[in-house]
């Protein structure tokens, strides 16, 4: 998911996504999306704005821009660490699938609700 730039001087423009890089990457990251629509419902609502105003397939891709952006706030935030993702018990009994990986968000102590 690469975006599109214009670039002026010291002004940054980031567009729409181009077609650039791994296949694969974009596939997987618009189905992911799809799963996050799913939960989440103000993405939800984005989605279903966007595939009245524009079509299935140019509202898919904004709701993946929507995530992406959302993921590096985030990681800029530091709100994602490496240490936050972590193998999970989500087999039975206790015992982790093959690549069963969760990535949970940890609150740096100055974000947390007392």
């Amino acid at each position: 998911m690469i975006p599109c730039e214009r670039t002026s001087g010291k002004r940054q423009g980031l567009g729409k996504l181009t077609k650039e890089g791994n296949a694969l990457l974009r596939y997987l990251w618009t189905e992911a999306t799809m799963h996050a629509v799913e939960k989440d419902e103000e993405l939800k609502r984005f989605y279903r704005r966007k595939l009245v105003q524009k079509g299935m397939g140019k509202a898919k891709i904004a709701a993946a821009r929507k995530l992406g952006i959302r993921l590096w706030i985030m990681m800029r935030d530091q709100l994602i660490t490496k240490s936050s993702v972590a193998a999970d018990s989500c087999g039975r009994r206790g015992k982790p699938n093959r690549g069963c990986l969760t990535s949970t968000v940890v609150l740096r102590s100055s974000d947390r609700v007392n």
